[in-house]
């Protein structure tokens, strides 16, 4: 535990999917990442420590853990598609112009070397076989990359007012108002990616179950310790 917990900044590559492991560097794509986050998320719920569940959201920014397929949705107007190479690497783009809104099927989620943010393999409509950055004009649509804390993490309101929302699988979102103030302390569950933005799931008082954006809620800090040299 406390060597997971001393080289995880070894194992991040920030930009990419981690490495697969100390001895041997590169990377060894996004399963293995998925499976460190995991990793992490098995460490805190056996010792309760939140630095365990601190390391997993590292992790988890770099690349959460996407379920694979589903369908994004495609505003109005200009996309570019990049085609990706075996290495990652952008090999070309293709830039369509959609007369209206629209939906495509994803193949699958990934990063591309080299690119900010997170790349949706589209596998149907005019920008079949591309990849398209996930925005806020092109996103996974519902809910999505979800995680599971146990126990519950602490967190206290940072902003309000606090809307808390539900989403169905179509990506329809029901929203109502909570009476949180900021500095209250409330229980966070789970993240996930509702709709392409980050949020946090409630586990305390009558919204719980609901979900808020996670920039809304200050997740409790990690306490000071020193960390073994390797």
């Amino acid at each position: 535990m406390t060597t997971a917990r001393d080289v995880h900044a070894k194992i991040l590559d920030p930009g990419w999917y981690s490495r697969y492991c100390l001895r041997h560097g590169p990377d060894a794509g996004p399963f293995y990442h998925r499976v460190h986050l995991a990793q992490h998320i098995h460490l805190y719920a056996i010792t309760a420590d939140p630095v365990f569940a601190w390391i997993a959201d590292l992790f988890y920014q770099e690349f959460p853990p996407y379920d694979g397929g589903g369908t994004v949705w495609l505003a109005a107007g200009s996309h570019t598609g990049v085609r990706v190479d075996r290495r990652g690497r952008p090999a070309g783009q293709t830039r369509v112009s959609l007369p209206r809104a629209g939906t495509a099927q994803v193949g699958d989620v990934v990063k591309v070397r080299g690119q900010r943010g997170l790349w949706y393999a589209i596998t149907t409509g005019r920008l079949a076989g591309l990849y398209v950055q996930g925005t806020a004009r092109s996103y996974h649509i519902g809910a999505h990359a979800i995680v599971e804390y146990s126990p519950a993490r602490t967190g206290r309101v940072r902003t309000t007012p606090l809307p808390a929302s539900a989403v169905d699988a179509a990506g329809h979102t029901t929203t109502t108002a909570t009476a949180h103030q900021a500095g209250d302390r409330v229980a966070v569950a789970a993240r996930a990616v509702l709709n392409g933005v980050p949020h946090l799931r409630l586990a305390s008082g009558s919204h719980a179950g609901r979900w808020v954006a996670a920039t809304t809620i200050d997740l409790e800090p990690v306490p000071a310790r020193p960390i073994t040299p390797v």
